[in-house]
């Protein structure tokens, strides 16, 4: 039985350069298109249209790349196991774009939205001790795996708060969920252009 699990990510590198890059770091051994390793076989491919879409639409991005992996369950799994994360991490570290690494196509294990990256508490791929070591910062929480749920998720609001969000929205003919997600993402995009502002410049 194999465990299945995607890490897919924007990136403008092509399926070759990620499987060149990890045969090479990772001592991986080639099969035609594959990797093989102790416990695992990956390879990468294009995402598809239909797979943006659904993506952007539950997690606010258009990945370009499919890296995935498949993990005997059997034999060498521990091994695997530590070959996937190592594979994730140093994919991650080359590359800045968005991504998300599922379980199953569904349950989010990890998630590096907006550069910040947030490990699932409730699938844990290792220690916390382990993913020090690889000197990237990162989170540990709960999160929510988007893809199981057809109803939209919910963000609790206050009160008096909510009271001013009706009234506006009833103003400008909009349903108060409307009004709450154009000024959430407004709110997240000015938020992200003062930390662009704000980080250091690179001496050349």
């Amino acid at each position: 039985m194999s465990l299945e699990y995607e890490l897919r990510i924007v990136t403008d590198w092509q399926a070759l350069d990620i499987l060149n890059l990890l045969s090479r770091e990772l001592e991986l051994e080639w099969e035609e298109t594959r990797l093989f390793g102790p416990g695992i076989v990956l390879g990468a491919t294009p995402e598809t249209e239909h797979r943006q879409s659904m993506m952007m639409e539950t997690f606010g991005f258009k990945p370009t790349l499919d890296l995935w992996f498949w993990l005997d369950s059997q034999e060498n799994s521990q091994r695997g196991k530590q070959i996937l994360l190592e594979a994730s991490m140093l994919v991650l570290n080359h590359l800045s774009g968005d991504a998300v690494l599922l379980f199953n196509s569904e349950y989010t294990v990890l998630q590096r939205i907006s550069g910040f990256l947030i490990f699932n508490q409730e699938i844990p791929l290792t220690s916390k001790d382990e993913l020090e070591k690889f000197n990237q910062p990162f989170y540990i929480q709960p999160l929510r795996s988007l893809l199981l749920y057809d109803r939209p998720t919910t963000v609790a609001v206050d009160h008096p708060l909510y009271s001013q969000l009706q009234a506006v929205a009833t103003a400008r003919e909009q349903s108060p969920a409307r009004l709450a997600n154009e000024a959430i993402a407004f709110y997240l995009r000015e938020i992200k252009q003062q930390d662009d502002i704000n980080k250091p410049i690179a001496s050349e």
